[in-house]
């Protein structure tokens, strides 16, 4: 599969096309892990106020 008569323009684009791919990989991996970091933080300060809500309430006697 040559896409020109010269071995060493197929070559450069094929590096070329594979650092792309895996700048594209690594940029997508690195969104996704911040992504859960952020949920997993979402989470943990859910689970706090839903405590602290609870403890306003226990305080109470409503519940």
């Amino acid at each position: 599969m040559l896409l020109f008569p010269s071995h060493q323009i197929n070559a450069a684009l094929l590096l070329i096309v594979i650092l792309l791919v895996i700048g594209y990989v690594f940029y997508d991996v690195v969104l996704f892990l911040i992504w859960i970091n952020s949920m997993k933080f979402n989470w943990l300060v859910i689970n706090d106020s839903v405590q602290f809500g609870g403890e306003i309430f226990k305080g109470c006697d409503l519940a």
